[in-house]
């Protein structure tokens, strides 16, 4: 198995972009992902997938809270 370079994406338009496609794909669920690729490198997206949470999940923080 291959490992996922993973970028962040700094640039705001494709971090904003990133963000709303996280929060499609987390709506209709993994095992049908929107193909955001035109929009957002993968490697961009799937990094604000992974590591930033917080921004595209509303629930992120108040978990995060409960536990720690």
């Amino acid at each position: 198995m291959s490992e996922i370079r993973m970028i962040e994406p700094t640039d705001p338009e494709e971090r904003s972009m990133a963000i709303r496609m996280c929060r499609a794909n987390a709506r209709i669920g993994k095992e049908r992902w929107v193909d955001v690729q035109s929009l957002v490198p993968y490697a961009k997206w799937i990094w604000m997938w992974n590591h930033g949470r917080e921004e595209w999940d509303p629930t992120a923080r108040s978990d995060a809270g409960e536990q720690g």
